[in-house]
């Protein structure tokens, strides 16, 4: 793969896992700051390229990846050390300053953590700066002198990876001067004491500081815990749900799974919030008309709980775009479309990916009594429009998917009472001109998408699925 562009920016994942929590956040914050991002022997959705022995792929991902999967076959060191040689051998050799921030899938494994922090030491240099970032905190290298803004009472731990490290500090409760470092421990649990600590050592030294609290108010979650119990919370909290589509079926299931708990949602959606959508849409408001709608609701989401990791892809699922959107890392794919073509299109590419629980709304407009909504198999599905129109579309592309999902629907037929809308004076839905523009209410749709959100949330409820 040649690039135009050489980045300065990269990001390593660590553990073979897309990154959840903080890790998440993070993830997503490098990347719109135009950083590449290099994946330790797994594909993870964003990743330029991944790295490794390889041993963790099957023969469908090694193809799927093509060019961008890099066999490094010497086991003399890990993944991590593997990713960073390969970063610094395609585009480090000019001696230009880069930046490579390591994260992990929870943060870091702590035993990925451990034996890690200690090579953070060996690849920081003056023209690599290196940190690495956990769901708790950040671990920062220290060469000669470095400094760090904090708040009094701030926890904060050295740690010298190699013997005879000495050095001497200013802020901290208990300084270093003239301490001997190692072994590592010795300086750990340390706390500022002012509002900017320095230090300077001899040797290289891994600074460890945590995060600072999220805002998230503690007990957000406590009657979703009181029902469900702890461990269902651990798989809401550890769960990746994609949802394509925030009209008035999706965001509303979006909102759901963010409020219950659920820690990592993508939101899908290429069109922004119209007048018309304020009357069935969650984050439709004459506020919000001309915005994003995955950025109104992202908003919204984050309002609710600061700590969810959100990412947003305001572009339309198609065939040009299908795999650029990783489902293969998600748990649950919500299809919430109402484009055919495109619907049809994911739901064979999530039924295809094992791993992958796909639900699948069909016709919500022309619906007006939300207790006729209710679940079945898609080939139990009756008397929906779009159930047929998808039926016939699959006959006509290689037959209905052998491979079974779960839909929401409606048997209820209603029609048009008001005057008809041409639908050329619509805006184009994900690309694709609507043939027919039907009325929709919101308790109606909001009952499907409400419904949608309840499947997930059971199937990750259920005894011993955690």
């Amino acid at each position: 793969m040649r690039l135009l562009t050489v980045p300065r920016r990269f990001v390593i994942i660590a553990a073979g896992e897309a990154p959840s929590g903080v890790a998440a956040r993070r993830l997503a914050a490098e990347i719109a700051d135009g950083a590449m991002v290099v994946s330790c022997d797994r594909p993870i959705p964003g990743a330029s390229f991944v790295v490794g022995d390889g041993d963790g792929l099957s023969e469908q991902e090694k193809t799927a990846l093509g060019e961008r999967l890099v066999v490094v076959r010497e086991q003399d060191t890990n993944d991590l050390c593997k990713a960073y040689r390969f970063i610094l051998s395609e585009f480090g050799r000019d001696g230009s300053g880069i930046a490579i921030t390591i994260l992990g899938a929870t943060g870091l494994r702590e035993d990925h953590a451990i034996g890690n922090v200690f090579h953070l030491a060996e690849f920081e240099t003056d023209s690599v700066h290196v940190e690495m970032v956990t769901n708790s905190g950040v671990f920062t290298v220290v060469r000669e002198r470095g400094s760090f803004a904090a708040a009094r009472g701030d926890a904060l731990s050295v740690f010298a990876p190699f013997p005879d490290t000495r050095a001497r500090s200013d802020g901290l409760e208990w300084p270093l001067d003239g301490v001997e470092l190692y072994p590592p421990w010795k300086g750990t649990l340390n706390r500022a004491c002012a509002e900017e600590v320095w230090i300077e050592t001899t040797r290289p030294l891994v600074v460890y500081r945590p995060h600072p609290p999220s805002g998230t108010p503690e007990g957000i979650f406590s009657r979703v815990e009181l029902m469900l119990g702890e461990d269902a919370m651990r798989g809401l909290a550890r769960a990746r749900v994609a949802v394509f589509g925030l009209g008035g079926v999706g965001s509303w299931c979006a909102e759901a799974l963010a409020r219950t708990g659920v820690g990592y949602l993508m939101l899908v959606d290429s069109d922004d919030v119209e007048a018309s959508n304020v009357n069935r849409q969650l984050m439709a408001t004459t506020a919000t008309v001309g915005r994003a709608k995955t950025e109104a609701l992202a908003e919204r989401l984050r309002a609710i709980n600061p700590s969810i990791a959100l990412e947003l892809r305001n572009e339309p699922y198609c065939a040009e775009t299908a795999q650029s959107f990783g489902i293969e890392s998600y748990d649950y794919v919500i299809d919430a479309i109402d484009s055919l073509e495109n619907k049809a299109l994911l739901i064979r590419h999530a039924l295809s990916i094992p791993s992958v629980t796909l639900f699948s709304s069909m016709g919500a407009a022309l619906k007006l009594d939300p207790l006729q909504v209710r679940k079945s198999w898609f080939t139990k599905v009756e008397g929906d429009g779009l159930a047929r129109a998808l039926r016939q579309k699959f006959r006509k592309t290689g037959g209905i998917p052998k491979r079974r999902f779960m839909c929401v629907w409606s048997p209820e037929r209603g029609e048009n009472r008001g005057a008809s809308v041409d639908p050329k004076s619509a805006t184009d839905t994900w690309g694709v001109r609507k043939a027919r523009i039907n009325g929709a209410v919101a308790h109606t749709t909001g009952a499907f998408g409400l419904a949608l959100a309840g499947l997930v949330i059971s199937d990750i409820a259920q005894p011993g699925r955690q």
